[in-house]
């Protein structure tokens, strides 16, 4: 699918050569003519036709508890860290040529790689040169320490600062009706993607989800961050993690609308195209529903509304006649 390449395009892009244009170039012939919003007729999506916005949200307040989950464990980011060390350590300790390269490759691969290289100072150096080291050792972790925490709290953040607003590539789906529109009494909003420009923001900001059954590895990610080279970044892998979501969602065919905030913010609206259509749902009731019809026809969206076929599980569109 061009949604596996559209990934790897992103995954393998580097600061030091930038693939996230042919992604984006790639995603763009792939966009959906039209994308679909579902929702509950109530004030606030009333509020959201009237005043042409979608409303974005914190993934945290999404009724998907793994939404856009980002696991960077500070553990493995600190077994990096300190591998990245073993060699500058081997040599102001003196230790190379004394040990074996692969008694320091083993310290390299160690869970706790600094330690293990101390345990040769010790065998080698006696038990002075130990102690030196070891309070040496000591200060350089805490400054690992520090610096690890304080990168998963960035990671964290990152989810915290992203604001999505969901989107499905279809309309007839008998479950997010039910889910999403107050069980057929609601409203699907139409959106016309095709008939933005190529830079229109909202165009622009739409991403695919990407489904799978487990959470997206971030360890490439904690790689780049410990190699010393800035030029491998991988900078798009946390909005990667952010896209895959838990392959039981597929059904949704899920588009989402992101925008990274600079500091977490409040949710909040924010602009949209004006609708293409507006389809009412099956249960739709034109005497509950008023104000949200007078929206629509002040504003010459055209109104149309599922209805339930009679010889199959199938949601059927006809022009509203109310």
């Amino acid at each position: 699918m061009w949604t596996e390449e559209f990934a790897r395009l992103l995954e393998e892009s580097t600061v030091g050569k930038p693939l996230v244009g042919d992604a984006l170039a790639l995603k763009d012939r792939h966009l959906p003519g039209r994308v679909y919003k579902y929702r509950c007729d109530t004030p606030y999506s009333r509020e959201n036709l009237s005043s042409d916005t979608v409303w974005m949200a914190s993934p945290e307040s999404y009724n998907d508890p793994y939404d856009s989950w980002l696991t960077f464990p500070r553990d493995t980011l600190l077994q990096l860290l300190e591998a990245r060390l073993v060699d500058p350590f081997v040599d102001a300790t003196k230790l190379r040529g004394a040990v074996s390269p692969t008694d320091i490759e083993n310290a390299r691969a160690s869970a706790v790689p600094l330690a293990t290289v101390l345990e040769q100072v010790r065998a080698v150096k006696g038990a002075a040169t130990f102690g030196y080291w070891s309070d040496k050792t000591k200060s350089y972790l805490s400054e690992l320490h520090q610096y690890a925490q304080a990168t998963v709290s960035r990671i964290e953040q990152f989810r915290r600062r992203e604001k999505v607003c969901s989107f499905s590539a279809v309309s007839d789906s008998i479950l997010m009706w039910s889910h999403y529109a107050d069980h057929h009494k609601g409203l699907c909003i139409e959106y016309e993607i095709e008939r933005l420009d190529a830079d229109h923001r909202f165009r622009k900001n739409l991403y695919p989800v990407l489904y799978s059954r487990k959470f997206y590895n971030l360890d490439r990610f904690m790689t780049d961050l410990t190699s010393g080279s800035g030029d491998q970044l991988r900078s798009m892998i946390p909005l990667l993690a952010m896209l895959h979501k838990f392959d039981g969602w597929r059904y949704e065919e899920e588009w989402r609308l992101i925008r990274e905030t600079e500091a977490i913010e409040a949710d909040h609206n924010w602009d949209a195209p004006i609708p293409s259509r507006v389809i009412l749902g099956a249960k739709f009731e034109p005497s509950v529903g008023r104000d949200l019809l007078q929206i629509c026809r002040q504003k010459a969206v055209p109104l149309f509304q599922m209805h339930l076929a009679p010889d199959k599980f199938e949601l059927l569109e006809q022009r509203f006649a109310g």
